[in-house]
This record gives C-alpha cells, sequence and structure tokens, in this order.
C-alpha cells in the first residue's frame, strides 16, 4: 500500500501524479483515475513518485517536472534550466495574432523569436509564416526548441545558438527577408530584485535569462544597437518590465511607431513597433 492516499493529493499534485504515470506506464492514466481509486501502484512507482511530490512540496516548478505543458496551441516541454513561458506571456502573444491576423502575415518573410528560450513564441508564430528563426544563447536553451520542434511536428524552424545577432548564418538570413518579424522575450528584471529570487520562486531557472544591469535593459540595448546594421524589421514586439519599458520605447521611437500593451494585471508589458 502506498503511504499517501491519490485521492487526498492536492490538484497540482494530482496532475503530476498523473502526468508521471502515464509517462511511466506508456498509457494514458488521468487525475480521474487516480482519485477514483482505479489505480494501484507498485513499491518502486510510490518511492519514485514521493521523490516528485517531494521536490513540487519544496517549490521546485511543476513545468520542470511534468512531461508536457500546454502554451497557446503547442504542447511543449520546459527543460529544467531553460526559462519558464509564463500566462502572461501566452496571453500577449494571442492577442498579437488577433490584432494582426493571418492575412498581415503573409507579407512576412521571417519571424526571429530571440532568446527563445523553450521557443514558445517562434513556435506559436510559425502556422503564419513561410519561416521562423529560434535564436538563444543557452545549450540547454537550444536542445530544448529542438525537442519542442518534433513534438509539435514543426518543420519551417531554423534553430541557432547565438548571442542575440552573433552568428554570421541568422544575420545573412535576415539580410535576405526584408520584410521580418522580431518577437523578444528577453531578459529583463533589474538586478536589484536578485536577492528576491527565492521570495518570488525563481531560485530554480536561470538567473541570465532574468536579470539584466541596473535597470533591466542591458541585453535590449545590446539587441537594439546590433538592429542598427541589419535591415529594420516589419513588426518588433518585447516583453518588458514596467519600470522599464517607457525608457525602451524612446530606444525604438525613431526606427518605429510604437505602442505599449497592459498585462492582465494592468502592468505595463508589451512595447510594440510598426516599422515606419
Amino acid at each position: 500500500m502506498p503511504p499517501f492516499d491519490l485521492a487526498q493529493l492536492g490538484y497540482w499534485e494530482l496532475r503530476l501524479a498523473a502526468d508521471w504515470l502515464s509517462k511511466h506506464r506508456k498509457q494514458s492514466i488521468s487525475e480521474v483515475d487516480l482519485v477514483s481509486g482505479q489505480i494501484s501502484l507498485s513499491r518502486q512507482e510510490v518511492r519514485l513518485l514521493n521523490q516528485k511530490l517531494a521536490k513540487l512540496a519544496q517549490g521546485y516548478p511543476l513545468d520542470y517536472l511534468l512531461s508536457q505543458i500546454q502554451f497557446a496551441h503547442l504542447q511543449i516541454t520546459v527543460l529544467p534550466g531553460v526559462f519558464i513561458p509564463r500566462p502572461e506571456t501566452e496571453a500577449w502573444l494571442q492577442k498579437l495574432r488577433q490584432t494582426w491576423p493571418a492575412a498581415w502575415w503573409s507579407d512576412v518573410d521571417l519571424v526571429v523569436d530571440m532568446c527563445a528560450g523553450t521557443g514558445v513564441l517562434g513556435l506559436s508564430l510559425a502556422d503564419l509564416v513561410p519561416q521562423v528563426v529560434c535564436a538563444d544563447r543557452s545549450v540547454k536553451a537550444i536542445k530544448n526548441i529542438f525537442q519542442n520542434l518534433a513534438l509539435n511536428h514543426i518543420t519551417n524552424c531554423q534553430v541557432f545558438q547565438s548571442d542575440l545577432f552573433a552568428n554570421s548564418q541568422l544575420t545573412n538570413l535576415i539580410k535576405t527577408s526584408p520584410n521580418w518579424a522580431l518577437v523578444c522575450n528577453p531578459p529583463y528584471v533589474p538586478t536589484i530584485d536578485e536577492p528576491y529570487r527565492p521570495e518570488r520562486n525563481l531560485q530554480f531557472e536561470p538567473k541570465r535569462a532574468i536579470f539584466s544591469g541596473r535597470d533591466g535593459l542591458s541585453t535590449f540595448r545590446r539587441l537594439v544597437h546590433q538592429l542598427d546594421s541589419l535591415p529594420k524589421p516589419k513588426l518588433v514586439v518585447f516583453e518588458l518590465d514596467p519600470r522599464n519599458i517607457r525608457q525602451a520605447q524612446k530606444l525604438l521611437d525613431s526606427w518605429f511607431e510604437t505602442e505599449v500593451w497592459l498585462d492582465d494585471n494592468g502592468w505595463e508589458r508589451v512595447l510594440v513597433g510598426i516599422r515606419k
């Protein structure tokens, strides 16, 4: 008998248990199956599941423990050590697709998802454009993107390991795509917030994917500087911190007609620019 009652687990614990057992047994097992008592566990399964539940109880991110999560219309894997996509990112991505429907995207040659992490931004737009690029400097992120490509059967995406636009293959591709678009969720949190990582349960995620200088704009400034030597994108979309987004907007105003979108909590979160 297991040392815990499956029916007494909380929602997130049940979700983790069902996900892990489905993968372990290679069959579909739902939360309802667990609550109804239809599933009995072996001693080994009890031990392994207890390890997973203990990590969750210690604050380890559920998204790292689950085999897959849903983001927009995708099923994705999030590898430990890769930044976890947030609900607010999914919300503005859906707004992006609603604001500019498929007919608008038909004129876009290429979408570049910079600082891609799991690749969710680029992969979520892959059905709208001929070609997508996901780029990240992290080796773990590159591995994760390839997994999510395969998981979602996406065939029109190239993946580059690159510190912003340092990869010459990437920049050469952009130079042959005059109507390209850039989407980017860069590190944008001011380093003054670093001591609060445990309090905000960020200690398990990569620090360099979260923080970016005293005002949070170090990566953004480098990216904008590098854009100066490339064809200007038809569209740019950046997720940023409410504390620095207006400062970032000033850096784009000479090239783009810009606007700022609010997130679901009413914070200024997304900087959008259309090429002048």
